[in-house]
């Protein structure tokens, strides 16, 4: 028992203050987390300042920046529960593969178009000569980090490993392996679908070609007949079926994906969620109905957990204002259209500003207030959109300078300080107190002269 499951919840959350991004010498950089400890967690009983409610797979998934995985880390705590220092590497393939498993959610819910290059995944339909059994394979592979110290990997179930559906119209079975390559490991996912259910031998051969190790298909060849001499007849492990690629009787044609492999690639989704859920138990004492009385081993699982009760209802949306993704999903009422109240706030600063410059354009153009009041705010009122576009131009440091120079300077200049006035923009008490300040201050005085003289 590790020192830091007195403080984990029944969600798998260790619970702390929040997070930073360590660099080492010579070491991966990591998420370091200050872990309350158990008597700050009993102080806080009841409190919910950070509620898990508020994160989600599709949160996860649609980071790309190391800063927003820290501040994720803030509020979620260690992914895998199994310490207060995490590797970003394994951040990263988290991150990676559940945006690989949102995103083809998404297309299966028809949330965004399917686009079967965007995906990870490939198809092939096998045929064995001999007896013309018929199937497809759809295979991916993920990096779950580095083989040394994968905290990733450390969460997984025991590979190879096996997930069977029954479809509508045949059997779909789910394995999964791991092989290290160039010093990471590689979660790879296969998934096999037949007309029938296959016989106990035909699962043999399937095994045997995920297992990779001759040992533990002779044990589960002598489990599935239960007599060690029939290993030695005529049939083979690898002739049963035609499974092993390399079997001159397996013919293998690369297919594209289409809307025809919805099931499959659902079963395939799936298989994935189920991967991250073995560490799961019931705990009626610890968790909530709320989460079915379920207790997870680590926070990562928890997420995975929430992505597969509302698999229908995924859907990720895009701020208009920095692009950033975020979750849809569940959402109901008015389309929430950017990430933060941050970004709302700057998408309205810059609408405003397009609006402010609009008006300021129509008017330097010629354009007379009640004009530009009808064209630029069509929705309000005569009065609310006269009122802003006055608005919009009080505030013109340009209007300021022209005035001033038509009040120094007279002459032709006066026709645009009379335009000005007739539209309502100022009125002659306003030209009366400006020319005053103007006179009480050279400086200023000085300063429209030139510019009516056109140094600008």
């Amino acid at each position: 028992m590790r020192i830091h499951d007195q403080i984990k919840t029944s969600q798998g959350r260790l619970p702390s203050r929040g997070a930073r991004y360590v660099t080492y010498d010579n070491t991966p950089a990591s998420i370091v987390f200050e872990l309350l400890t158990p008597q700050q967690v009993a102080s806080r009983e009841g409190e919910d300042a950070r509620s898990d409610a508020t994160l989600g797979l599709e949160d996860l998934s649609v980071i790309k920046l190391i800063s927003e995985a820290v501040a994720f880390a803030g509020t979620s705590g260690p992914l895998f529960g199994r310490s207060d220092c995490e590797s970003i590497v394994d951040w990263q393939s988290a991150i990676a593969l559940a945006h690989e498993m949102v995103s083809l959610q998404e297309m299966l819910n028809g949330a965004k178009p399917f686009v079967p290059a965007a995906l990870n995944i490939e198809k092939m339909t096998a045929c064995v000569s001999g007896t013309g059994a018929e199937f497809s394979v759809y295979t991916a592979s993920f990096d779950i980090g580095c083989s040394d110290e994968s905290a990733y990997a450390a969460i997984m179930p025991t590979l190879p490993w096996l997930k069977k559906f029954r479809q509508q119209q045949g059997f779909d079975y789910s394995f999964m392996s791991a092989e290290v390559d160039e010093g990471h490991i590689i979660l790879s996912a296969f998934l096999l679908s037949f007309e029938r259910e296959i016989s106990a031998l035909d699962f043999a051969a399937a095994f045997s070609y995920f297992a990779n190790d001759a040992a533990v298909v002779e044990q589960a060849l002598h489990g599935l007949v239960g007599d060690a001499t029939l290993i030695s007849q005529d049939w083979t492990v690898e002739g049963v079926l035609g499974l092993l690629s390399t079997e001159p009787n397996l013919l293998v044609n690369e297919l594209p994906l289409d809307e025809t492999d919805y099931p499959h690639l659902q079963k395939l989704v799936y298989a994935i969620i189920s991967l991250h859920l073995q560490g799961v138990r019931i705990d009626v004492f610890s968790s909530t109905e709320g989460d079915d009385f379920m207790a997870f081993d680590c926070f990562l699982s928890y997420l995975w957990y929430g992505f597969a009760r509302k698999l229908g209802q995924v859907k990720i949306g895009y701020c208009e204002q920095c692009g950033r993704g975020f979750s849809l999903t569940g959402h109901r009422g008015i389309k929430r259209r950017f990430c933060s109240a941050e970004c709302k706030t700057k998408a309205k600063n810059a609408r405003s500003k397009e609006q402010r410059d609009e008006v300021r354009r129509r008017f330097a153009e010629g354009e007379s207030v009640a004009h530009i009041a009808k064209a630029c705010f069509p929705g309000e009122s005569a009065r609310e959109a006269r009122c802003r576009v006055v608005s919009s131009l009080k505030g013109w440091k340009t209007l300021q300078h022209e005035l001033d120079a038509a009040i120094v300077v007279r002459g032709d200049q006066r026709a645009f300080m009379y335009r000005l006035i007739d539209e309502g923009v100022i009125t002659a008490a306003d030209v009366a107190s400006r020319a005053q300040y103007l006179k009480d201050n050279p400086r200023t005085a000085k300063a429209a002269l030139k510019y009516a003289q056109g140094d600008r």
